[in-house]
C-alpha cells in the first residue's frame, strides 16, 4: 500500500475511530505504522537467513536457548539486518516529504513558505540540500561504522 494512502488514513481516520490526532500526530502514527512492518520485514529475513547449523552447533556448545540467541544469533542478524536497515532509514528520511501533503511542516515546505516570503529562493533551496544531505550523510557514516566495527568483530572472532 502506498504510504501517502497510509498518511492519509491516519489523517483523514476510519468512520469507526473517533480519534482526531491532527496532521503531526497523524504523520507520526503513519509513518511508524510504515517503518514498523519494514522493520518486520528486514529482521524477519535476517533472522531466516541465520544457518540452522548455528543453532545446532550452539547445542554442541551446551549453550541455553536464551545464550544462543544471545550471542549466536542476534549478531548475526544485527550484522545481516544493518544494511536493508540504514537503506529504508535514509530513504525514509527522503520520503518524509510526503507528509507536506497533510500539511506537516517539514524542511520542503518550509522552505517554499520561506521562498514565497523573501523571494530569495538559492539561499532556502541551498539550506533545505544541505539538511537533506547532512541527515542523510550521517546515516550512511553511522552505517559505514556499524559495518566496520561488525568487520573487525568478525575478524577477531576468526583469529
Amino acid at each position: 500500500m502506498p504510504e501517502l494512502i497510509i498518511l492519509l488514513i491516519c489523517y483523514l481516520g476510519l468512520p469507526q475511530i473517533k480519534i482526531d490526532l491532527g496532521p503531526i500526530g497523524s504523520a507520526i502514527l503513519g509513518f511508524t505504522l510504515i517503518g514498523m512492518v519494514y522493520d518486520y520485514e528486514v529482521f524477519r529475513a535476517a533472522l531466516k537467513s541465520v544457518p540452522a547449523g548455528q543453532y545446532d552447533a550452539a547445542q554442541a556448545l551446551g549453550l541455553t536457548k536464551f545464550q544462543t540467541i544471545r550471542k549466536v544469533v542476534l549478531p548475526q542478524v544485527f550484522r545481516i539486518a544493518l544494511t536493508p536497515w540504514m537503506t529504508y532509514a535514509t530513504g525514509a528520511l527522503k520520503r518524509m516529504s510526503i507528509a507536506s501533503a497533510i500539511a506537516v511542516s517539514e524542511i520542503m515546505h518550509v522552505t517554499k513558505q520561506a521562498i514565497a516570503v523573501t523571494d530569495m529562493p538559492f539561499t532556502f533551496i541551498f539550506f533545505a540540500f544541505a539538511l537533506y544531505a547532512g541527515v542523510s550523510s550521517l546515516l550512511m557514516l553511522g552505517d559505514l561504522a556499524l559495518n566496520r566495527r561488525f568487520d573487525y568483530l568478525r575478524r577477531a572472532a576468526r583469529a
